[in-house]
């Protein structure tokens, strides 16, 4: 879904190497935004204590356009309580994300009442090159392995794990860009592929 003056979900978009990408323009609206979500009411992610399934959320993406103080913005990626609301809520949350705040990815993580668990800068740059980004959750204890790939998924490489404290989080997979300042209408991120897994069965 899209909000916003020019906002859209685009499926004709391409970029080298890639099949059949999507495309997240957050338009003209000064809280504009691009989201694709799923919308199950059940969460496959988080219930208080822990997780009902072992689940991995990832996409191979482009930033189409850099994130700047003036016409700044974020992309999210991973998965959040918000996911059955408009937007991207990042409360409830463990996601990579993007914005002119920081030349390198970083990973979040907040629990459903608002508190920021983890707001961490990985050793990854944003740059226009193509990356493939996931985030694993391993077992049904809430923890969450942030996970990378520079050469199209041929490697992967593990940025860092996060144990679960005692707060609650999120859970159904959400992807998007949402505007933070500025009004120029900017094609934020294209997108290969979007992939959720549980328990190892492909959605």
């Amino acid at each position: 879904m899209s909000s916003g003056t020019s906002a859209t979900l685009r499926n004709e978009d391409w970029y080298e190497g890639a099949l059949g990408t999507m495309g997240l323009t957050i338009g003209t609206a000064a809280a504009g935004y691009a989201v694709m979500k799923m919308n199950g009411r059940g969460q496959i992610g988080y219930v208080t204590g822990g997780t009902q399934s072992k689940i991995c959320v990832v996409s191979r993406l482009a930033v189409n356009t850099m994130p700047t103080a003036l016409q700044d913005w974020k992309f999210h990626m991973g998965i959040s309580s918000g996911s059955n609301t408009n937007g991207i809520t990042v409360t409830g949350s463990i996601m990579w994300y993007c914005s002119s705040s920081s030349p390198f990815w970083k990973m979040y993580s907040a629990s459903i009442s608002g508190g920021i668990i983890m707001d961490m800068a990985s050793t990854i740059p944003v740059t226009t090159d193509a990356i493939v980004l996931g985030t694993w959750f391993p077992n049904n204890a809430g923890d969450c392995v942030y996970f990378y790939s520079t050469d199209g998924g041929i490697t992967y490489n593990i940025e860092h794990m996060f144990v679960r404290t005692a707060n609650n989080y999120g859970g159904s997979p959400v992807i998007g860009a949402t505007r933070v300042a500025g009004t120029t209408n900017t094609t934020t991120v294209d997108l290969d592929y979007i992939g959720i897994s549980v328990r190892g069965a492909t959605i």
